[in-house]
């Protein structure tokens, strides 16, 4: 029919009653349907039959008008779903081919239920097909947790086994490293009268100088013995370790009761540290002559730089400071360090107040795993001789030198992770000049040297020194110019 036509031209007609009960019928066919009026009455009254119409009132075609609209919707939405079935049915053929090629993968429908039940019973049964491959009964999460495993993997093995990957590995290291530490430039600072210490002096062959005393420097050079070419990268770099002395607490500076060189060697690709005694008599810059320990106190760091370089011709590039409270807190970190004590040393712990917490005064002679507390009372331990049979400030130095290598060693086998792990909680400790790129490049300086094994060294040498009475202080008077010279053939090796 090619004219238009009005709805309210159409009539009902009934289904076919005598269509079979078993034959499939369409939703057309299911339901009532419509033509036009106007046919319908042409029809009847070529046949004779009375005309139709004339029973119908306004409501009955407006209520078959209302119906007629709902066919028609009810005709498009079957349309739509029947385009919908056939994309859903190309689409899980689709992917069943790209799936017999690759990795499982869990289909996600767009179009429904339907589908996805489909397309679960098509891989069902490919994999029914497949029934004796392994990998197609592995569960879609399998792969997904092995893809992560796999990235993670590899992620790792370019990060700990590649050169560029260690150099990420570092720098993010050294940015948290100068993140955690407590920075403090070297610059000079407030000064404060210190009082001498009033040592206890039991023997009378020890000389007693007047108070006036001067020491004399010597003419020295900080420069190394083989001075560096013009263009030539440093090969030797000297970091002042130094261990403050605050038994009191609060914000004053103490003395330094360890004053340490850690010594990179690049050129001999080796670890050096030296001791330098804390009792030696030297020429503090600008104020009396005085025990070495009491340039910190004084004047800080700026002034223990200048002192070091003054008597000893030590040219220093950092520092890193711990006070007594952190070096505990170092030590208990780490969870301890092994130290074999004598007889005498044993006794002397458990009955001073070296180890200043009572309960810990339980230490014995032979093999002991000293805490914190009890580490710091052996450092200090000055009036009883070493086993090796050092006596005074020399039996002191070479026990804060063995515990240093012992703090070192608990740490020379820890991983990069451990490494990491271990540093946020040390870090807050300790007070430094460096920053993140200074310690970046130390930490690449380490890894070019030769880390099994640290030499030692002491200031004052032997043959060099003498003990004195200097305003009541008990002094080591020491040859200057000597242990300037040895030291810059120790730790420049020339």
């Amino acid at each position: 029919m090619s004219e238009n036509i009005n709805p309210d031209d159409l009539i009902e007609i009934t289904p076919d009653e005598n269509r079979q009960g078993d034959e499939e019928m369409s939703v057309e066919e299911d339901v009532k349907q419509y033509i036009p009026a106007k046919e319908v009455k042409e029809a009847k009254e070529a046949s004779g039959e009375d005309k139709i119409g004339e029973d119908y009132t306004a409501e009955d075609f407006a209520e078959e008008d209302d119906f007629a609209e709902d066919f028609a919707e009810m005709a498009e939405e079957e349309s739509d779903m029947a385009i919908v079935e056939e994309i859903g049915e190309s689409i899980v053929q689709q992917m069943d081919i790209e799936i017999s090629n690759t990795i499982f993968e869990e289909p996600e429908s767009e179009y429904g239920e339907d589908v996805a039940e489909a397309s679960e019973e098509l891989y069902e049964e490919d994999n029914q097909e497949k029934d004796g491959n392994f990998f197609t009964r592995i569960p879609w999460w399998g792969y997904m947790v092995a893809g992560v495993v796999l990235v993670i993997g590899i992620t790792a093995a370019v990060i700990f086994a590649t050169k560029a990957g260690h150099g990420l590995v570092i720098k993010w290291g050294s940015r948290y490293a100068a993140n955690h530490v407590t920075y403090a430039p070297v610059e000079p600072v407030d000064t404060v009268e210190v009082q001498d210490e009033k040592d206890e002096i039991t023997s009378e062959d020890i000389e007693v100088v007047p108070d006036d005393y001067t020491v004399v420097t010597p003419e020295i050079t900080p420069e190394p013995l083989v001075p560096v070419d013009e263009g030539e990268e440093q090969q030797v770099y000297n970091i002042l370790l130094i261990g403050e002395e605050n038994l009191d607490g609060g914000e004053a500076r103490g003395r330094s009761d360890l004053i340490m060189i850690a010594t990179l060697n690049l050129k001999q690709k080796s670890i050096k540290l030296t001791s330098v005694m804390r009792d030696s008599l030297v020429s503090i810059p600008g104020y009396s002559d005085n025990k070495i320990n009491a340039a910190y106190a004084i004047g800080g760091v700026s002034l223990l730089y200048d002192t070091l370089k003054q008597n000893l011709g030590i040219t220093v590039d950092n520092y890193m400071l711990v006070n007594f409270e952190n070096f505990e807190a170092i030590v208990d970190a780490l969870g301890g360090i092994d130290i074999d004590l004598t007889v005498e040393e044993a006794r002397y712990l458990n009955t001073t107040n070296y180890i200043s917490k009572p309960e810990y005064r339980s230490v014995s002679a032979g093999a002991n795993h000293l805490n914190g507390n009890q580490t710091l009372g052996y450092c200090r331990i000055r009036y009883v001789e070493t086993g090796d049979g050092l006596y005074n400030d020399f039996g002191r130095t070479a026990r804060q030198r063995t515990v240093v290598s012992k703090i070192y060693e608990s740490t020379a086998g820890l991983s990069y992770m451990g490494l990491i792990n271990l540093s946020g909680k040390l870090l807050p400790y300790v007070t430094t000049d460096l920053t993140a790129e200074q310690i970046e490049s130390y930490v690449n300086m380490m890894l070019a040297v030769n880390r099994d094994k640290i030499e030692t060294f002491r200031i004052p040498v032997s043959g060099s020194f003498g003990e004195m009475r200097l305003r009541d202080m008990l002094v080591t008077r020491i040859d200057l110019d000597t242990n300037a010279k040895a030291f810059r053939t120790f730790a420049y090796g020339e």
